[in-house]
């Protein structure tokens, strides 16, 4: 919501959670200009990520001080003021309705790709009814600059709404295989000693047996049987008899005394 009322004029909003993590967001002008998380300053993100900097010169936003922090950093933003007459007086509701889920990235605003088309038919009739199109064409940018318009997946998955259910299930499943196998490849340059890595070498490929394996195959059917070459050895420690002498019990003694 920050971006629509942002046309309005600088607006500034701050929230935390249970786990004392707030969140400072800043927007203008239409457009976010920097929100961030207080636990990790560094992921600051907007159209200018270091707007909250000079707002926040000498407020601490570590643990829970840093809740009270970001209200200060809001009043300094905006003018507002967090006292006991704000906290007594009188405010005003707004019914905030849902954002369309279509609107338009704050990122696209300033593309070139706008003044083209299809682009510029999208635009002209934003809304639910354009999505299904606008997929399709995405998803066929992306396979083209991915290489893999003519992919027998790719051209399967383009048609998937023609084919039965059990072919959709089917091909659901050799995507997800697909899947599964591109991403350690695509991480190998940057990962080239990970467990990952080197298990995307050497699996096998559905149909193909390895040279490796094949040879060990063979040498285990061509190699002799072999037997033991030492000669049968029983153990060096001769058997004993108990050193404990056999005794009787007491019972048995006495009973041998009356007769």
């Amino acid at each position: 919501m920050l971006r629509p009322l942002s046309r309005l004029g600088r607006t500034a909003s701050t929230y935390w959670n249970v786990n004392a993590a707030p969140r400072l967001s800043l927007a203008e002008n239409g457009l976010i200009s920097s929100s961030f998380d207080t636990l990790d300053p560094q992921s600051a993100y907007g159209a200018r990520p270091g707007a909250w900097q000079p707002l926040l010169h000498g407020l601490n936003l570590e643990g829970w001080s840093g809740c009270g922090a970001c209200l200060t950093a809001v009043e300094r933003a905006t003018g507002a003021r967090f006292d006991q007459a704000w906290v007594q007086g009188t405010h005003r509701a707004v019914r905030i309705t849902p954002v369309p889920d279509y609107l338009l990235g704050q990122e696209l605003i300033h593309s070139r790709l706008l003044k083209r088309e299809p682009f510029i038919s999208y635009l002209a009739a934003l809304g639910p009814a354009v999505l299904g199109r606008m997929r399709r064409h995405a998803l066929d940018l992306a396979l083209a600059h991915a290489g893999l318009r003519e992919h027998p997946l790719a051209l399967a998955a383009l048609t998937a709404d023609t084919l039965p259910a059990a072919a959709r299930e089917k091909l659901r499943e050799d995507l997800a295989a697909a899947h599964d196998q591109a991403i350690p490849r695509a991480f190998a340059p940057f990962f080239p000693g990970s467990p990952a890595t080197r298990s995307a070498r050497t699996r096998p490929v559905p149909g193909c047996v390895r040279k490796s394996r094949r040879r060990e195959t063979v040498r285990r059917l061509v190699r002799p049987a072999t037997t033991s070459r030492g000669p049968a050895t029983t153990s060096r420690r001769p058997a004993t008899a108990s050193r404990r002498p056999a005794t009787t019990s007491r019972r048995t003694q006495e009973e041998s005394g009356r007769t």
